[in-house]
């Protein structure tokens, strides 16, 4: 593999990690009100790969949110695909918002 197939596979992984964190963002805005009632907010944040970029970003991410939101928020990091494969996971995903939404 060339070392500009390597470049362009970081950079779309990158980018990946990127949308999910704009996603995330995201949804703390809409959950606002909600978080600054509640004691403790946990974060799920899943990848399908380990020990890379994406990986990396998502530990820096995790100390920089528990740091900021003074313990009341907690991340938890899914490498390897263990909260299941990618659509599973948006899915997922989809279901919680749609039950905490309902409550």
């Amino acid at each position: 593999m060339s070392t500009d197939e390597l470049s362009r596979r970081a950079l779309l992984k990158t980018a990946a990690v990127a949308s999910m964190a704009v996603g995330c963002g995201a949804a703390l805005n809409m959950a606002a009100p909600a978080v600054a009632h509640a004691q403790q907010f946990t974060m799920k944040l899943s990848s399908p790969t380990v020990n890379d970029a994406p990986h990396e970003w998502m530990k820096a991410f995790k100390a920089g949110v528990e740091q900021r939101s003074g313990g009341r928020i907690k991340v938890l990091v899914y490498p390897a695909s263990q909260l299941g494969q990618i659509p599973a996971t948006v899915e997922g995903s989809r279901w919680e918002l749609s039950s905490s939404s309902s409550r």
